[in-house]
């Protein structure tokens, strides 16, 4: 299967491990965390400081460190690799 090219955001990465979706919807987030999930800088410090259980806050922060990072480069778009052109 190829990479999907979704930026998962705040509130469906709270949702999804509260189970909140739709059991479609709970089945399109499989497919797309079961992927690389690709969360922003600013959805991980959202996401690590959303007030959970101890239990929840163990799992949202293992999800946190196996989702791959989408820094904004100066421009102000988001790129999952090193700006090069502009080094």
């Amino acid at each position: 299967m190829g990479q999907s090219n979704y930026l998962i955001d705040t509130n469906s990465v709270i949702d999804f491990f509260g189970k909140k979706f739709t059991h479609s919807g709970m089945d399109f987030m499989s497919m797309v965390i079961d992927e690389v999930p690709k969360v922003s800088v600013i959805t991980k410090i959202e996401v690590l400081g959303f007030n959970s259980s101890d239990t929840d806050q163990i799992l949202l922060t293992n999800f946190m460190n196996l989702a791959k990072g989408q820094e904004p480069t100066a421009k102000g778009n988001f790129s999952c690799h090193k700006d090069t052109k502009n080094s």
